[in-house]
């Protein structure tokens, strides 16, 4: 099967916009079908609803490199879990943007940077996490899309 070519970003976010609604459930079965198809091995633990995205519903073999998820199209995908509280929403956990390499890394440019090149143009999915319920029972709720040049203009 290979991978599907996203060439713009409006056609990530587009998918995963139609991803809403659709259970962890249908998207592990996605990947499941996708990794046998494509000789790829499951991965657990941290990561792995990020996984499941990006091959079940994107069709899109996950990379570890120093480049967007969506080459072409100049995208990171983070899939991320939100609480709901007596205080309205907060995030469940602190979203992962990757590792530095403070060795070589600080001899760069920020614009330079990996953790720019692999960052700089997010697709984040949100779904709302609620204990005791299993996970196969949530859907992504919420996509946004998150520019940090824009970011950074508005808090210099």
């Amino acid at each position: 099967m290979g991978n599907k070519e996203y060439k713009t970003s409006e056609e990530v976010k587009q998918r995963a916009e139609e991803a809403i609604g659709h259970s962890f459930k249908e998207i592990f079965e996605l990947d499941q079908k996708f990794q046998q198809e494509n000789g790829l091995k499951e991965k657990h633990g941290k990561g792995d609803i990020g996984q499941a995205y990006e091959e079940g519903w994107f069709n899109y073999a996950c990379n570890e490199e120093a480049e967007p998820d969506f080459k072409d199209a100049d995208i990171e995908l983070k899939v991320t879990p939100f609480l709901i509280n007596s205080r309205g929403y907060r995030a469940k956990e602190r979203l992962s943007l990757g590792k530095i390499n403070y060795r070589d890394e600080n001899w760069n440019e920020y614009e330079e940077s990996r953790f720019w090149t692999k960052n700089h143009h997010l697709l984040v999915m949100y779904y709302q996490y609620i204990k005791g319920v299993k996970r196969e029972k949530f859907s992504v709720e919420k996509v946004d899309e998150i520019l940090l040049e824009d970011y950074q203009k508005e808090i210099r």
